[in-house]
């Protein structure tokens, strides 16, 4: 008699256990983040700049290695994001005494695309907009200072790349870019702005 009155018990037992463990439980819904409307990412880049101009590439100062920071932003419910960017290329060569440098000073905005593929962590995007690039060269003789002169257009840009979302805050990824549209006037010298671009990237998601 006694035995027939456990096995009752335990199963009273039982069942209270799985009712209060599913009561403590997070529904799945109730645990897991929504998503966020908006997407806003502040990405630094390293590459190297390819200018078209055959003066430059002449005299070797057509591949420059170039530094940016690049600021975007999307909402997932919109069909279309914005991005804003500053960037800063190099190079120099010297031979006789002479060393030239060429630099280039760009600020940079338009619209961007972004898509986020399978569980959201790769992100291929394809953006454009406007661009202004201030180009400088500067001479200097050994000896005998310096001299320098710039000028700035005004043109297009287009790129596209992916990102891949390491983490939901950190991001890498990878940039290819073209710039197109006017010249430099550069102390009387007519010099193709336009330039194609390689960059890796690393982005700050919030």
């Amino acid at each position: 008699m006694a035995r027939a009155c456990i096995f009752p018990r335990i199963s009273l037992l039982a069942s209270f256990v799985t009712l209060t463990a599913c009561a403590a439980s997070p529904l799945p819904q109730e645990s897991a983040q929504p998503a966020a409307a908006t997407v806003s990412t502040v990405s630094l880049n390293v590459g190297l700049r390819q200018y078209g101009d055959d003066l430059l590439e002449d005299a070797e100062l057509d591949e420059h290695t170039s530094v940016g920071i690049e600021f975007d932003s999307y909402s997932r419910t919109a069909p279309i994001g914005w991005e804003l960017g500053l960037s800063y290329s190099s190079e120099d060569e010297s031979a006789g005494g002479i060393s030239v440098e060429v630099t280039g000073l760009e600020l940079y905005g338009g619209v961007r695309k972004t898509w986020e593929t399978g569980s959201g962590r790769l992100r291929p995007y394809l953006g454009g907009g406007l661009s202004a690039l201030n180009g400088e060269i500067e001479a200097s003789i050994s000896g005998d200072g310096s001299d320098s002169d710039d000028d700035t257009s005004l043109g297009a840009y287009l790129h596209g790349g992916v990102r891949f979302q390491a983490t939901d805050a950190v991001s890498l990824g990878a940039d290819l870019r073209y710039r197109l549209g006017t010249d430099f006037d550069i102390d009387g010298l007519d010099i193709d702005s336009d330039f194609f671009q390689m960059a890796v990237t690393l982005g700050f998601s919030f």
